[in-house]
């Protein structure tokens, strides 16, 4: 016997996932291209990128994506309003920069070079003269933390860049992301580089500027807590591995 129509549209209702009934609003998200973390391509926009747009989704906002260079959205953003920032890694230096929603998912990262492994940060400082880091990064700020000389790092522009001037000796080693490292060696075509341990792991958080609405903090954290409890980040991170 079918169902009375009022009958069956209350059963999808209960039985579905819907955005609250609300007015679409848009919101500024810059995002730092890290990979496979943030991708700036049209079908796929990385493990935060598809979890905070998700989420976004859920919680009756648009997005309006802007794709700068990570200095520059971590210089823009804390001055803003309302506008969000990914990935973001917490650490102490930024923490009165931003508001922090929601961590996403974690970050290893590791020494590459060509030929030689170290095993520790210790080691690392007393065998490489020259550590090629990307430019206005949290690694950057680790290797400082840790107490390496400013002298021994070269900051570098994101991207293949790091890999050919690894390949090309323009420095020792390349302190990176782990995942974002090996899948740029695939892009540039070069051989596996030798990887230290993972050292200086982060957490990646959906960031805001100082000035965010309590509503648009509370409402994206809590998609968040519910995607993480769905399963659904999870499935999002095990559809990069692939």
């Amino acid at each position: 016997m079918r169902l009375p129509i009022k009958l069956f549209v209350i059963c999808m209702l209960l039985t579905q996932r819907i955005a609250p009934a609300m007015a679409v609003e848009d919101i500024n998200i810059y995002l730092m291209e890290v990979k496979p973390y943030t991708i700036d391509a049209p079908e796929k926009k990385g493990i935060v990128g598809d979890v905070v747009l998700e989420a976004m989704r859920r919680a009756g906002y648009r997005p309006n994506i802007i794709v700068v260079p990570s200095p520059r959205a971590l210089l823009l953003v804390p001055d803003l309003q309302n506008t969000l920032i990914i990935p973001l890694a917490r650490l102490k230096e930024r923490e009165a920069d931003f508001t922090w929603i929601a961590r996403v998912t974690n970050v290893d990262r590791a020494f590459f070079t060509l030929d030689k492994k170290v095993n520790s940060f210790a080691e690392a400082k007393a065998s490489f003269k020259s550590i090629g880091v990307s430019r206005g990064s949290a690694g950057l700020r680790i290797l400082l933390d840790q107490g390496f000389d400013k002298a021994q790092i070269a900051e570098v522009d994101q991207g293949v860049t790091a890999v050919k001037m690894l390949q090309a000796e323009r420095f020792e080693a390349w302190y990176n992301p782990i995942r974002e490292a090996q899948d740029l060696e695939k892009e540039a075509g070069a051989p596996a580089f030798v990887m230290s341990p993972p050292l200086g792991p982060t957490e990646q958080y959906l960031g805001c500027s100082k000035r965010c609405d309590e509503t648009l903090v509370r409402r994206l954290a809590e998609e968040i807590k519910e995607m993480r409890q769905e399963g659904i980040i999870k499935k999002i991170v095990a559809s990069y591995r692939e």
